[in-house]
């Protein structure tokens, strides 16, 4: 289950409650703040992937892609930088992960991430979505 809001969340009405209830039930639960964030977390959900692998892969690409934009274009605020999951491409030997990055959409690109470069307890967590019902 994803939740989009927008701003504030002044309707705080026993959430521990309704998330146990759903966890029990089998849910995976997650907020987002924006519309590129919930068309991400639908993609990974449907490549029936652990989105907090994903996450965790996100933030080294933002180091990487800091230190090389800081190289290019000087000092670059790491909260510009936009990163997405796109898809998971498979060829006949190797699967790897695309993403989008952008500092503004008009300057998308995007990026590879191999999933060699996952340590084996990522790796075998990158598609076990049953740990994160727990």
């Amino acid at each position: 289950m994803i939740n989009f809001k927008q701003g504030e969340d002044n309707d705080e009405i026993s959430k521990s409650e309704l998330l146990e209830g759903l966890k029990d039930k089998g849910y995976i639960y997650r907020n987002v703040n924006t519309y590129p964030e919930l068309v991400e977390k639908i993609k990974i959900f449907d490549s029936k992937m652990n989105d907090q692998i994903i996450e965790k892969i996100k933030s080294e690409l933002l180091i990487m892609l800091s230190v090389s934009l800081k190289e290019v274009i000087g000092d670059t605020d790491e909260s510009e930088i936009n990163i997405f999951y796109d898809k998971l491409e498979k060829s006949l030997f190797k699967k790897k992960l695309s993403f989008v990055f952008f500092l503004h959409p008009s300057q998308m690109m995007k990026m590879g991430y191999s999933l060699k470069k996952l340590s084996p307890d990522d790796k075998r967590q990158l598609f076990d979505l049953e740990s994160l019902r727990k």
